[in-house]
């Protein structure tokens, strides 16, 4: 747990724990200390279903928010069925699996000639990259929970 108004980690729980008791420990070690549930008004995760429920049972008054990293994570995995599906029909897909799950400024010179090529054909799974490359734009864009969720709504739509 990480105290945003003093800017401090005021509990952790590693290696121990990523399971739905992490949350009931971090209430305890909070109301232990003074705290109160009612004071956390924000949650930050992963996407753990063991996470999201035991915020909502232990901190209900909290706003739950996914991290980037693993919601752009989700993009990829669907961005990598798309491509899985279409390269049975588009053989030259064959081989490009990194060019398009990779984050473009991390691409080889090889990865870079494969994506240019690629990405002038009519292709379901270049249209599966720019939608995710969106998401991951969205998250590079948003300044507040306004902007986020007008950006998010445009890319959802």
């Amino acid at each position: 747990m990480h105290d945003l108004d003093v800017g401090r980690i005021i509990f952790a729980c590693w290696p121990e724990g990523r399971d739905k008791s992490t949350v009931a420990r971090l209430v305890e070690d909070l109301l232990a200390h003074g705290g109160s549930e009612a004071n956390v008004t924000d949650v930050y995760t992963d996407l753990s279903k063991a996470y999201i429920a035991s915020v909502a049972q232990y901190l209900p008054g909290a706003t739950l928010s996914f991290d980037p990293f693993h919601v752009v994570a989700l993009a990829n995995k669907a961005l990598e069925e798309v491509r899985r599906a279409e390269v049975k029909e588009r053989p030259e897909l064959k081989g490009s699996r990194w060019s398009w799950l990779k984050d473009a400024a991390s691409w080889t010179a090889k990865q870079l000639a494969t994506f240019h090529d690629l990405s002038r054909a009519n292709l379901k799974t270049g249209r599966a990259y720019q939608i995710k490359e969106a998401l991951r734009d969205l998250f590079a864009l948003a300044e507040n929970a306004d902007q986020a969720e007008a950006l998010f709504a445009r890319w959802y739509s």
